[in-house]
């Protein structure tokens, strides 16, 4: 009897882990909701999400190969960009998840701009999947699934190329157009209790909607600005600064700014700084705390080499979400927070 009793509180524990853990994947993730543009395929859950008001995102085209992570060529699409991975009920076949999706997108006038599928989405030996892979990090998504965290950036980690059904569609409204990216592939994670998850079909969605980018919103600060604003509050910040996407390298476009921060160092020789990168919210700390460092050192590294600013009176660091200036809950308010600040040392 009690050898009984044992075994079955024994089921029922296993049972009630179990349970727990499918509810950790059936179940949207907070603030995630679908696209007017393409809705889900019926019975599905939103495990990883990301809404951006107006960014740049790569696609590939039919020369494209996968260099260094990144598509190369690529078409660079601005606009809305919101993206979504969705895990489709259990017995669901990536052919038969997939072709929902793109049925539904020639239906409303979608037209197909590139695709492939299987071993053919090895994009010069490196899968199509890769240039997406750092990107999901910034996702929002389900904390935890037995011993995986972040499972809509192992979704995409985690794949097989044999499995990948991958397709980029087009439709054009007077001279706009928008772009939806739709790649399905079964789960192959790796953890003995991720079972429930194994060659369930998940789907990566990104949509890119035209939006005309809101401008005035960055004022360059001349270099007597900056001073009398150092002057006043010990740090001023400065958006004139860019990068791509999740990278470090300091673009072109940040040369005025960059020289008016060399006139006003070189004006003040005695002036010594703290270059701060900072970050909104979205996406894990960690990673945004490395990003915002190497930012930060990088616009250090520009003022050394190119401007001939002495080293010792520059020290970069990055802070990442720590220090907002604005609430992170709104598109506004992230762009703000998206910064770099000069400190006095």
């Amino acid at each position: 009897m009690k050898l009984l009793l044992q075994s079955l509180f024994i089921t029922i524990v296993l049972a009630f882990s179990a349970n727990a853990a499918t509810l950790l994947v059936e179940k949207d993730i907070v603030d995630g909701s679908d696209s007017a543009v393409l809705i889900r395929y019926t019975g599905s859950w939103l495990i990883a999400y990301e809404n951006k008001g107006f960014d740049e995102a790569d696609i590939p085209t039919a020369e494209s190969k996968v260099v260094n992570e990144q598509f190369a060529p690529s078409q660079k699409i601005q606009g809305k960009i919101t993206r979504f991975v969705y895990l489709a009920p259990v017995g669901r076949s990536v052919l038969e998840v997939h072709s929902n999706y793109t049925d539904a997108l020639e239906k409303s006038g979608f037209q197909k701009q590139f695709s492939c599928e299987k071993i053919l989405c090895r994009l010069g030996g490196a899968s199509v999947i890769v240039p997406y892979i750092a990107a999901s990090r910034t996702f929002k998504q389900v904390d935890r699934f037995g011993s995986r965290s972040s499972i809509g950036f192992g979704f995409l980690n985690y794949h097989d190329t044999d499995g990948i059904r991958f397709s980029i569609y087009r439709k054009t409204v007077g001279s706009q157009d928008t772009y939806v990216t739709i790649m399905s592939h079964p789960y192959s994670g790796v953890g003995q209790d991720e079972t429930q998850l194994f060659n369930r079909t998940g789907t990566f969605i990104e949509i890119i909607e035209p939006k005309a980018m809101q401008t005035g919103m960055v004022d360059i600060l001349d270099a007597a600005k900056m001073q009398q604003t150092l002057r006043a509050t010990g740090h001023v910040s400065l958006y004139g600064i860019y990068f791509d996407l999740d990278k470090a390298d300091v673009k072109p476009e940040s040369k005025p700014a960059l020289d008016q921060m060399a006139e006003m160092l070189t004006k003040n020789p005695a002036l010594k700084l703290y270059v701060v990168g900072h970050t909104d919210s979205q996406g894990q700390i960690a990673h945004n705390a490395d990003l915002s460092r190497r930012r930060a050192a990088s616009i250090m590294a520009a003022l050394v080499t190119t401007y001939k600013i002495g080293p010792s009176r520059l020290q970069s660091v990055g802070l990442a979400s720590y220090a907002p200036v604005a609430s992170n809950s709104s598109e506004e308010g992230r762009q703000k927070n998206r910064r770099v600040e000069l400190v006095e040392q």
